[in-house]
C-alpha cells in the first residue's frame, strides 16, 4: 500500500503554499509600488487620471456649413504666387506722388479694351494679357523704366490683374516692382477718385460723383 501523507505533512505543505502566495503577493505589491513611483518621476509618465479613450460626441442632425480656408482670400492667393498687394490708401499716395508724374509709378489696367475705354485710372496703360500683342510693345518698356508698377482690374474676385502681373514677370519685368491693387477700378471709382475714359491721356473724364 502507498503510504498516505500524515496530518503533519498536510500542514507543512499548506504552510508552504500559503508562504508562496504571501511571497507572490508581496512581490506583486512591491513591483506595483515601484512602477507607480517610477511613472510619477518619469517626464514621459502616464497620467493615471486621464481618459485615454474619450467617448465620441453624440451625433446630431445639425449640418455645419464648410468654412473657406483663410488662405482662400484674393490677397492670400496672390501672395502664394509671389505677388504683393496694395491697399487703396497706398495706391492713392502713389498716384499723387512725384513718381507718377515722372512715369516712375505707372498703372496697368488688366481688363479688355472695351472695359478700359469705358473708364480707367488716369494715365493707366491698357494690357489685356489674352491679347498681349496689342499692347506689349508699349507696356513692357514702360514697366522696365518704372520703379513701381501697379496692376489692377475690376477688383474683388477678379483674377485678371494677377494673370497680367505674372505675364509681365515672365516677359522680364522684375517681380519686386509689380504690385496688385486688389480693390481695382470698382473701389477706386466708388471712392470718388478720377476716372479717365477713351485712350490713355485722353483728357476725358467721367463726371465726378457728388
Amino acid at each position: 500500500m502507498t503510504p498516505q501523507p500524515t496530518q503533519t505533512e498536510h500542514g507543512f505543505r499548506g504552510f508552504q503554499l500559503k508562504r508562496l502566495i504571501i511571497e507572490a503577493l508581496a512581490v506583486t505589491v512591491t513591483g506595483g509600488l515601484f512602477a507607480l513611483l517610477a511613472n510619477r518621476l518619469s517626464p514621459a509618465g502616464i497620467e493615471l487620471t486621464r481618459d485615454y479613450f474619450p467617448k465620441a460626441p453624440p451625433a446630431t442632425n445639425q449640418i455645419i456649413p464648410p468654412q473657406p480656408p483663410p488662405w482662400d482670400s484674393p490677397e492670400a492667393q496672390l501672395h502664394a504666387k509671389g505677388l504683393n498687394t496694395l491697399p487703396m490708401e497706398t495706391v492713392v499716395g502713389l498716384f499723387a506722388s512725384p513718381g507718377y508724374a515722372a512715369d516712375k509709378v505707372i498703372f496697368v489696367d488688366a481688363r479688355n479694351d472695351e472695359q478700359y475705354r469705358a473708364g480707367h485710372i488716369p494715365g493707366a496703360f491698357a494690357f489685356d494679357h489674352y491679347r498681349p500683342e496689342t499692347s506689349i510693345a508699349v507696356v513692357f518698356p514702360a514697366c522696365l523704366a518704372a520703379s513701381n508698377v501697379v496692376v489692377y482690374c475690376t477688383g474683388g474676385d477678379c483674377e485678371e490683374s494677377g494673370f497680367a502681373a505674372l505675364a509681365l514677370a515672365d516677359a522680364g519685368v522684375p517681380r519686386e516692382r509689380l504690385r496688385i491693387y486688389v480693390g481695382g477700378i470698382t473701389e477706386w471709382q466708388a471712392a470718388g477718385r478720377p476716372v479717365e475714359t477713351g485712350d490713355r491721356r485722353s483728357g476725358q473724364f467721367l463726371p465726378a460723383k457728388p
